[in-house]
């Protein structure tokens, strides 16, 4: 069939067939097929779209999920401190026997009272810090949970030396996990802050400073082990100082060389 012929054959084709005609006769443009994309080219266009990495909103998620987490085990840890004061049960219902058996409650109220002031000094530094950050580190999520499992271990230390509380190694077992904790804890605050994950609003010296407050339960736990070794018992009083020592040590402020005039 000619060309020429094409014209005819359209006017005598039914019109559904029209048109499939025409565009058979219409000349058609051999297209390459698309070049593979360089891997160079496609990991720089995945990454400037965000493909890589996490969003701002998912960045903002899992802080939250790890903060909140945090908070969940530090709650529990300094719930379960209660649990070992049980409730006593006094052979005799009068009164000399009820005060009687509060005061061999002692032992295990003071337990409670010194390990809720030590976890909540805990706390009050991890939250601090977590406040502080803007963006999330995947490389603070290990550190973090070395310190709630010593958070976590904390009511049964606590049981050990309320039962013992004039016993050299309980209260030296004591002392120690404390210290485990507080180090644990200044790592994890050096893990944390920096850039980019930090604010950019805080300052150097306000990172020096946390840094400092943070080595305060470690040195009360040094001196209360070290004291446990002569006087068992009133070995946890430098504990109770622990919030002293905090803002002692956010007082102290890093020696700088002055420019001489």
């Amino acid at each position: 069939m000619h060309g020429d012929d094409l014209p005819g054959l359209v006017e005598r084709t039914k019109p559904p067939f029209r048109m499939l005609i025409r565009a058979m006769s219409k000349p058609r443009l051999l297209l390459a097929p698309p070049s593979p994309e360089d891997p160079w080219q496609a990991i720089i266009r995945k990454k400037s779209q965000g493909e890589f990495g996490m969003s701002e909103h998912g960045q903002d998620q899992q802080l939250e999920r790890l903060t909140f987490f945090s908070d969940a085990v530090f709650a529990i840890a300094i719930t379960l401190l209660i649990i070992e004061v049980h409730v006593p049960h006094p052979e005799s219902r009068t009164d000399q026997a009820w005060l009687q058996a509060l005061v061999d409650l002692i032992p295990q109220l003071a337990g409670f009272f010194l390990s809720f002031i030590v976890v909540g000094a805990l706390w009050a530094a991890h939250h601090r810090v977590f406040g502080l950050l803007r963006r999330y580190d995947p490389a603070i999520v290990w550190p973090n949970l070395f310190l709630l499992m010593a958070i976590a271990f904390t009511p049964f230390s606590t049981a050990l030396m309320s039962a013992h509380p004039v016993e050299r190694v309980p209260e030296i077992f004591y002392a120690t996990s404390l210290l485990v904790a507080g180090l644990l804890q200044y790592r994890l605050i050096r893990k944390a802050l920096r850039a980019p994950y930090l604010d950019p609003s805080v300052d150097a010296e306000t990172v020096a400073m946390l840094r400092r407050r943070s080595l305060a339960m470690p040195c009360m736990a040094v001196l209360a082990g070290v004291l446990a070794f002569w006087w068992p018992g009133r070995s946890n009083l430098p504990l109770l100082l622990t919030p002293l020592a905090v803002m002692l040590f956010a007082r102290m402020r890093s020696r700088r060389p002055t420019a001489a005039p």
